[in-house]
């Protein structure tokens, strides 16, 4: 993914228009029944969730810095990540919803940064 800003912040914000944002953070705990490991493809996109945060704690630090900054492909990765948690079972999806949430906060931040950013 390329850091250099193109357009007016995230491209497809429908991606985010379904997601109740009335749903409290993420809880710190995610451990799963000491009895039962967690599936791994839960694993994987909560590692890939964290991803996008630190991509866009990263791009929000660089615009305030004044960089151009491009998520171009960010959306689509997000749109896969969001149709990877429906392949899951329903309980572990679930699990997801505080992270996803979360996620399109700190997306709609990042938006509102870049449209406040003056244009030169």
């Amino acid at each position: 993914m390329n850091l250099n800003r193109v357009g007016k912040g995230f491209a497809k914000p429908w991606l985010l228009q379904s997601i109740s944002l009335s749903h409290p953070e993420p809880t710190p705990d995610r451990a799963t029944p000491a009895n039962r490991p967690e599936d791994p493809r839960l694993t994987a996109l909560r590692a890939q969730l964290d991803g996008f945060l630190a991509t866009l704690h990263l791009a929000h630090a660089l615009n305030g810095s004044g960089e151009r900054i491009d998520l171009t492909g960010l959306d689509d990765q997000i749109g896969r990540l969001c149709a990877s948690a429906l392949d899951l079972p329903p309980a572990a999806g679930r699990s997801l919803r505080p992270d996803i949430v979360l996620l399109g906060l700190k997306i709609s931040e990042l938006s509102g940064a870049l449209r406040a950013q003056p244009r030169g």
